[in-house]
């Protein structure tokens, strides 16, 4: 049986610096739409990973008329869509990053997603998924 290492709290450096659960989920929420439009997203794929709130609530988040009321999954799913954004943005230019993203390579045979590009194994709507792309992500990042 494989383990994986402890996932830690993705909000750990937001509940440090003070910010409001609501401050989180509406700068979150802003970010999340800007970078999955870079990403070229429609509505179901955001959705997905969101975690797939019904059809209703996702139009009222993506409007930000009313303060957002995210559970924690939400919130945590945000902060490591935000950490992969951030992470390709300083590994790759804008077109290398989405590349990243959306294209299978060889090399990868020893990531989690062998065998499908990054966003399709985050597609899959699990919230382990996205971690360890993150994750991923950020060991490269440490080695950059």
């Amino acid at each position: 049986m494989t383990t994986r290492a402890a996932t830690p709290d993705p909000l750990a450096h937001y509940h440090a610096h003070g910010a409001s659960r609501d401050e989180m989920a509406r700068g979150g929420l802003k970010a999340f739409f800007a970078m999955t439009a870079e990403w070229g997203l429609d509505d179901e794929a955001r959705r997905i990973l969101l975690g797939n709130p019904g059809r209703t609530r996702y139009y009222k988040l993506k409007a930000l008329q009313e303060p957002p009321k995210l559970s924690d999954d939400e919130l945590g799913r945000l902060s490591h869509l935000i950490n992969i954004h951030a992470a390709l943005r300083i590994l790759y230019s804008s077109g290398n990053a989405v590349a990243w993203l959306t294209h299978i390579r060889a090399q990868d045979s020893h990531t989690p997603w062998r065998g499908s590009a990054p966003l399709d194994y985050m597609l899959t709507g699990h919230y382990e998924h996205i971690a360890d792309v993150a994750r991923y992500l950020d060991g490269l990042r440490g080695a950059a």
